[in-house]
Order: structure tokens, then C-alpha cells, then sequence
């Protein structure tokens, strides 16, 4: 199911939206280490330091990154439902070339 081109199949890195605001990156590398092990946890805040909700989470496979989908996925985080998917941003480790229509 990996649509333009991407496979989610290789593909390590998640993103994780409707995040708390007051939800800090620590407590979700904390979270996501159930799945597997963290990389790097990318919390998107606004220049003043407030959070945006989102965040992209980077795991040492692709195993660990469809556990951690399958995981928690729509789990309750501070009265919260968080959003789990593959990324394929333009953040992405890979050299693949961006996706078009």
C-alpha cells in the first residue's frame, strides 16, 4: 500500500499528528520505545516554542516503524487520539524523488 512510489515496506520513518501541546518529544520517544528503537524524535513547535501536534518519528527499521503504527495508532495521549502513519515528506532519509500527483 505504498502509492506514489514509496514502500512502506522500507520505510522507517513515521508521523504522528493531534499530538497534546503539552505532550514534550522526551515522552513520546518514551512511548515509542515499546516498538522499537528511536532514532530521533522530530516535535514540530512554532518559533515561539509552542508545539504544532506533530511530530516525525524516526526508528532504526521498518519493523519498528509498523509496530509502533499498529501499536498507537489512535491511542489516547493526554485526552488525545494520536495520528500514526508512514512519512514521506520531504524529510526523508532516502534519495527517492519526491512524490507528484
Amino acid at each position: 500500500m505504498g502509492g506514489g512510489g514509496h514502500d512502506d515496506a522500507t520505510n522507517s520513518t513515521v508521523y504522528v499528528s493531534n499530538i497534546s501541546y503539552e505532550i514534550k518529544w522526551q515522552q513520546l520517544k518514551d512511548l515509542f520505545r515499546q516498538a522499537g528503537n528511536v532514532r530521533r524524535v522530530d516535535l514540530k513547535v512554532e518559533p515561539n516554542g509552542q508545539s504544532r501536534g506533530s511530530a516525525v518519528v524516526d526508528f532504526d527499521s521498518p519493523h519498528e516503524a509498523r509496530n509502533a503504527i499498529q501499536m498507537f495508532n489512535g491511542f489516547m495521549m493526554n485526552n488525545r487520539p494520536i495520528r500514526m502513519a508512514y512519512f514521506h515528506g520531504r524529510q526523508n532519509t532516502t534519495s527517492s524523488p519526491p512524490q507528484t500527483g
